[in-house]
């Protein structure tokens, strides 16, 4: 509920330009959905076209969330509205975030279900937008309700348009206990690898950039299975609630009858790291490999869980030979190092921490550890 003098920054002072970001944001989310059927009928998403997507997408969402709090009291049936468009695209950022690691063909399924759920969003926006523009209206000739900065006793904001920003953040998680992160599906914080009495910490990032979570992905070409892509969306909406035991078990009827699939076997063993079950996730990149499956992804994704998991040695044979596959992952580096301050090698740590700045300058994890490593030396 927005109080008195609490406007939300970037939140529109009239129902008027409320209805024309509404209308913005319906659009962008057509757009979504639209580029995510081509990529369902088509070879799935690139990752450039993920990454851009899922920005919008963040935007949308943040945007709506504010909005829905102004509303909250002025106009609690376009709150409603605004706040059941949150969910989906939630869902869809969900997804695209998967597509960002794991593009091309494996996306094709990811792609499918994210179409589905960003038009659902756009139809909750579409409603909420001609509930606006009916207030609007009474609210030019002096008969509607009053404007929610009005109501709030609020200044209006000289803006009409709603100012983009980052992502909202995810709920705040307990901390993980030593030798494994948090798991889930939201924002978390860095690993703790090691404490001292001063509560310095080397972190470890554990499969993305944004040092999101552990949601380790492959890159494996789709079975062309209309059975598969039903698991995965039923899988996906689990994921989506944080229901990671459901999502494993749907992976498992699947399995029943294809326990060679590879695609079902990606996908179970990025549901046991959510779920932080890190030993049936390797087990399931074991078998992968069984299968023939070489890549630095997929012994990058078994090192993190090794790490997550503590056993350090065979965290640092996955990510050497996931390096040897692929000389520019800078994340191998990174948690690579992590493993070795873990050990307390803290001279070998800096070294991969400064090859992975040597790959990308701007991998923050990378550049905090190593200055830990550091004070760690003395």
């Amino acid at each position: 509920v927005v109080g008195r003098g609490e406007q939300p920054s970037g939140v529109p002072s009239t129902f008027g330009q409320a209805a024309e970001a509404v209308k913005k944001a319906q659009a962008t989310e057509r757009d979504i959905a639209k580029a995510s059927e081509e990529a369902s009928s088509g070879g799935g998403y690139t990752t450039e076209q993920a990454q851009k997507l899922r920005a919008d997408q963040k935007r949308i969402a943040e945007n709506a969330q504010k909005m829905a709090q102004a509303f909250s009291q002025t106009a609690p049936e376009v709150a409603k509205l605004l706040a059941s468009a949150a969910k989906p695209m939630t869902a869809v950022d969900n997804r695209l975030d998967a597509a960002e690691k794991r593009p091309g063909e494996t996306s094709v399924p990811v792609a499918e279900s994210a179409a589905a759920k960003a038009n659902e969003a756009a139809t909750a926006l579409d409603q909420a937008y001609a509930m606006l523009a009916q207030k609007a209206q009474g609210e030019d000739e002096g008969k509607g309700s009053p404007s929610p900065a009005a109501a709030a006793g609020a200044p209006a904001i000289a803006s009409g348009v709603i100012k983009a920003s980052g992502g909202a953040p995810a709920p705040a998680k307990p901390a993980p206990g030593e030798g494994a992160p948090a798991s889930g599906g939201g924002d978390d914080g860095p690993d703790q690898v090691a404490s001292n009495d001063d509560g310095d910490d080397v972190n470890v990032n554990v499969g993305d950039d944004d040092d999101r979570d552990i949601n380790v992905r492959i890159r494996e070409e789709l079975d062309d299975d209309n059975d598969l892509r039903i698991t995965v969306d039923r899988a996906l909406d689990y994921v989506d609630r944080d229901d990671y035991d459901s999502a494993v078990v749907e992976y498992d009827r699947y399995l029943v009858d294809h326990p060679d699939n590879d695609v079902a076997l990606l996908h179970r063993a990025d549901a046991y790291i959510d779920r932080g079950s890190y030993d049936y996730a390797v087990r399931d990149y074991d078998n992968l490999v069984e299968l023939g499956v070489q890549s630095a992804e997929l012994y990058y994704n078994r090192g993190c869980a090794h790490l997550a998991a503590g056993r350090l040695a065979d965290a640092i044979a996955d990510f050497n030979a996931s390096i040897k596959l692929d000389e520019t992952r800078n994340l191998a580096y990174t948690n690579r190092g992590t493993a070795y301050a873990r050990r307390g090698d803290y001279t070998t740590a800096i070294e991969d921490f400064a090859a992975a700045l040597r790959i990308d300058a701007r991998d923050e994890l990378a550049l905090r550890n190593r200055a830990l490593a550091y004070k760690k030396l003395g």
